[in-house]
């Protein structure tokens, strides 16, 4: 019975990547071993893989412009309630300065 044995061992050798290469020893079990790929890409004349290209980096994303508020500090209808809010006192040259009468002329309100 050698000969029935060698008649059902099968061989077949698969020079395709991506094949698949089965040999059966009985007619009850096959041994599958996967064909390994061929390397994709072509390599560089020094052997190596050719570097990848570098991704580009992401734009970042448009703002929207905020035009910035004079910093001044509340209007108030008397340098009294400004003070007592924690306001003042406010020299010649600020703008708050404007918005409240200096009686004695000494070029501050609010004091």
């Amino acid at each position: 019975m050698a000969s029935t044995d060698s008649a059902q061992r099968a061989s077949s050798p698969s020079p395709v990547a991506g094949t698949v290469t089965v040999t059966a020893t009985t007619t009850e079990t096959a041994t599958v071993r996967p064909v390994e790929a061929a390397p994709t890409g072509s390599p560089t004349p020094s052997g190596t893989p050719a570097p990848r290209r570098a991704r580009p980096k992401p734009r970042p994303k448009p703002t929207k412009t905020v035009r910035a508020r004079p910093r001044t500090d509340p209007r108030f209808s008397t340098c009294a309630a400004a003070r007592r809010a924690g306001y003042g006192p406010y020299r010649a040259g600020e703008t708050e300065y404007a918005w409240y009468q200096d009686r004695d002329g000494d070029g501050v309100v609010c004091e």
